[in-house]
């Protein structure tokens, strides 16, 4: 869902999808879209089913904040257009050519329509978040990683867990995006 919020926060985007829906059963989130997820599972009590796929969920307020000033740099301020692997840590695509070309034109379309304005505020705002609302969480949670997501996804779900228990599903031939071309 790509939308511009009133109020380019995380809890305007809450507020935004529960007026669309305003007592969700389930909930899915994929990266920081996961993030997202876990904080309207946490607001919204009737949120039965959470599914965290490859959640970019950082744990700790001092992680939170390099992170967003790193992203905030290399993605959400560059101005290239072209399918990168701007982040060597996590192994989303290691050779475009052999990617689905059905998802390098959806990646270029959201590069293009991109809100450099609401996203600068959620990634400044991304510390303000802790610490993380994982104890009001009421729902059934499923996590799903990518066997080739990289050593980081797989510690910072293994770290998730403890806070918030829940299965894990491991996609076999997957990346970040659970897709992967080798």
């Amino acid at each position: 869902m790509l939308f511009r919020s009133e109020n380019p926060s995380w809890d305007g985007m809450v507020d935004a999808l529960l007026e669309v829906n305003p007592e969700p059963t389930m909930v899915i989130g994929h990266s920081m879209g996961g993030l997202l997820a876990l904080l309207l599972a946490a607001r919204a009590p009737s949120v039965k089913k959470l599914v965290l796929m490859e959640p970019n969920i950082i744990l700790h307020r001092h992680l939170a904040r390099h992170f967003a000033k790193v992203y905030l740099k290399r993605v959400v301020q560059s101005e290239a257009s072209a399918f990168t692997n701007w982040n060597g840590a996590q192994q989303r695509v290691t050779n475009p050519q052999a990617y689905p070309p059905a998802q390098i034109r959806l990646y270029e379309r959201m590069r293009t329509v991109r809100h450099r304005e609401t996203a600068t505020a959620l990634f400044q705002t991304l510390p303000d978040l802790y610490p993380l609302p994982f104890a009001r969480v009421q729902a059934e949670v499923l996590y799903v990683r990518g066997a080739h997501s990289g050593w980081r996804s797989h510690l910072t779900i293994g770290l998730a867990r403890r806070r918030l228990p829940g299965q894990l599903v491991t996609h076999a031939s997957g990346a970040h995006w659970l897709m992967h071309e080798d």
